[in-house]
């Protein structure tokens, strides 16, 4: 079950890492639009074919009919009641409409959003910048773990053990722009974690860890952990990114969100979405 999961998550990365490298001499913001706006047009296409543009009308003409009822029958308690009962029946018919296209939209969009946090929210290492790998273990491994650092890696620190804690620490620098990979030993296990150096917008992942897909699936883009193991995660400490628009700092995700908005809004009529 691990291996497939793995093997799924995988397959998904070379997908956006072929894409991404079609993309890269565009500048990042440039780059999250053109990813919004393919959002935007595929929410707009799944509520175009999974959406009756004629039922989205009547249901939403249907709660403008109960709302006009509780403005002409404000006096009347009675009729109040039921129309505020009848718009709330309306309200929640509506709404019932739209589950079943944002049903179909939210495991790619959620794809898509862990594949951007993964380029988008940390950024490599500087050569020469220290950090901090965070080794957390079953009870009884903190104790017998050991890291080795390849020679590009420096450590600037005694190795940390926190036995109530479970959990093991080392500081080093990274003095080699590429990748490298941390060995780490616990007991009878052996596993690495990978260290990127350099600039660009390569895929980071910040934990190496055990669990469900949809867990790993915004914070870890390396293979899951044994789930035999006694390693239960291997965090390392990257830098924020920071992405500017005429020198302010722009969250990633507001910048996605806003352009995906914003282009849906645009295209709605073109594309005879009824909303």
């Amino acid at each position: 079950m691990a291996a497939a999961r793995s093997n799924a998550l995988n397959l998904i990365q070379h997908a956006f890492d072929s894409v991404f490298q079609w993309l890269e001499d565009l500048p990042p913001l440039l780059t999250l639009a053109v990813f919004a706006v393919a959002s935007a047009l595929l929410l707009l296409l799944v509520f175009r074919l999974a959406a009756s543009p004629g039922r989205m009308r009547r249901a939403r003409d249907h709660a403008h009919v109960h709302l006009l009822e509780l403005r002409l029958f404000g006096r009347d308690s009675g009729a109040r009641a039921r129309a505020c009962g009848r718009l709330l029946l309306a309200v929640l018919a509506y709404l019932a409409r739209l589950l079943v296209p944002l049903a179909l939209v939210a495991v790619p969009i959620a794809i898509l959003i862990g594949q951007l946090n993964l380029r988008y929210a940390w950024r490599p290492l500087l050569p020469g910048e220290p950090t901090r790998l965070t080794i957390r273990t079953t009870s009884s491994a903190a104790r017998e773990v050991s890291v080795e650092l390849p020679e590009t890696l420096v450590s600037t620190a005694p190795l940390e053990r926190a036995p109530p804690k479970n959990a093991v620490a080392v500081r080093f620098e990274s003095w080699r722009v590429g990748r490298a990979e941390i060995l780490v030993r616990a007991e009878a296990e052996t596993v690495t974690k990978e260290v990127i150096t350099g600039a660009g917008f390569p895929l980071i992942s910040p934990v190496r860890m055990r669990g469900p897909l949809w867990r790993r699936l915004f914070t870890s883009g390396e293979d899951e952990l044994p789930a035999a193991g006694s390693i239960d995660s291997i965090a390392l400490d990257y830098p924020q990114r920071t992405l500017e628009l005429g020198g302010l700092p722009v969250p990633w995700l507001a910048w996605y969100s806003l352009v995906a908005l914003a282009a849906a809004l645009l295209l709605r009529p073109v594309m005879g979405v009824e909303i």
